[in-house]
């Protein structure tokens, strides 16, 4: 069964999330607003973002917040889901395109800066930035996984590589992905036993699988158009994705 919800004109809503009450929230890509919907009732509220023109993606930190990225504006935001505030901090002092944000094990944000080689940490409590560089000068990333050791992963689309930084040192490892330097690794996630998924863009495209104990790729499946984000509901042990070849797709996790 489907039901359609009218939202404002213009807005094109890029992510949307669900939070524990059910309430869905989505991000005005073009008209720079966050928006919420009661599916119950069908009512919206909307936030503005301010110079964060064009809210991207987004992510709950279980402390009433929305952190959420603005690429074309240079702009990590924070919105606090009860009073509307929202917190900005300019991502880099260059142009970046801030892409995916995931949250750490302390609920600390990490953020992939697409047009740059780095990814960046922003410190709730002071909005500050620490920056971590990727293992090549022509790396460019748009999502990122945490695992529970805090390494954030991230895929390489310039290189064709998985990678991994330490948080802690700085200090990066990668690895080829089975597609090779024009694999193009998009989207990137984890599962409930700690291992990175993550697809490939490029001609071969693919969902692939990678542990990081064994430092070995285990799983390749054939997925039909591009998978640009992916999440793992530990609840059913399924992967849910979409593609740009009008399909949605679940993968089931053993």
């Amino acid at each position: 069964a489907l039901r359609r919800y009218e939202i404002e004109e213009g807005t094109l809503p890029h992510t949307v999330i669900v939070d524990a009450d059910g309430i869905v929230w989505y991000a005005g890509n073009r008209n720079a607003r966050i928006g919420r919907l009661n599916p119950a009732t069908g009512e919206i509220r909307t936030y503005p973002t301010g110079v964060a023109r064009d809210p991207h993606t987004m992510v709950f930190d279980g402390r009433g917040n929305i952190w959420f990225t603005s690429q074309n504006a240079n702009q990590i935001g924070r919105l606090n889901m009860a009073t509307g505030e929202v917190r900005l901090v300019e991502a880099a002092p260059e142009p970046s395109n801030p892409y995916g944000i995931v949250l750490d094990g302390n609920g600390v944000p990490h953020v992939a800066l697409l047009r740059t080689n780095a990814i960046v940490r922003v410190n709730p409590e002071t909005m500050e930035l620490t920056r971590f560089q990727q293992g090549d000068a022509a790396a460019r990333s748009r999502r990122l996984a945490v695992t529970d050791d805090g390494m954030i992963w991230y895929g390489d689309e310039a290189r064709g590589m998985l990678g991994r930084i330490d948080p802690r040192t700085g200090q990066t490892k990668e690895w080829q992905a089975p597609g090779g330097p024009e694999s193009r690794p998009y989207a990137v996630t984890r599962d409930g036993q700690g291992r990175i998924w993550f697809s490939q863009a490029g001609e071969d495209k693919k969902l692939v699988g990678f542990d990081p104990r064994s430092e070995e790729f285990f799983a390749i499946h054939d997925v039909s158009g591009t998978i640009r984000h992916m999440m793992f509901d530990a609840r059913s042990g399924a992967m849910w994705f979409g593609t740009d070849a009008n399909n949605i797709g679940r993968l089931i996790i053993d």
